[in-house]
Order: C-alpha cells, then structure tokens, then sequence
C-alpha cells in the first residue's frame, strides 16, 4: 500500500474501532444512531479491505 492510502486505512479502522467499541460506552446512543453513524465508513472499510487483499494476492501470484 502506499504511505496515503495506508493512513486513510488506518483512520477508518480507528474511526471503526473507536464508535463500536467505545464511544456507546463513554455516551448513550440508541443503536440506530449507532447504526447511523457506522454503517457507510464499515462499508467502506469492507471495500478497501477486499481490495487490498485482491491486490496484495495478485502480487503474490504474479
């Protein structure tokens, strides 16, 4: 990965990790808030993650 896209990555995961895990804990959310506000980056982070994996196996083939 390159320096870029390897900080973006890490920022969503920490974005992840941070409003599943301990952000409900630290304020009261409902769960649709939760969902609201997790849905679309863990999508995304699905999609990078898929690629990067694609990516890194062709590499290793190749």
């Amino acid at each position: 990965m390159e320096s870029f896209e390897k900080i973006m990555y890490y920022l969503l995961s920490g974005y992840l990790v941070l409003m599943l895990f301990l952000y409900p804990s630290l304020v009261r959310i409902t769960v649709h808030q939760e969902l609201v506000y997790t849905a679309l980056p863990l999508l995304g982070w699905l999609v990078l993650t898929a690629y990067y994996l694609v990516r890194w196996s062709g590499r290793r083939r190749g």
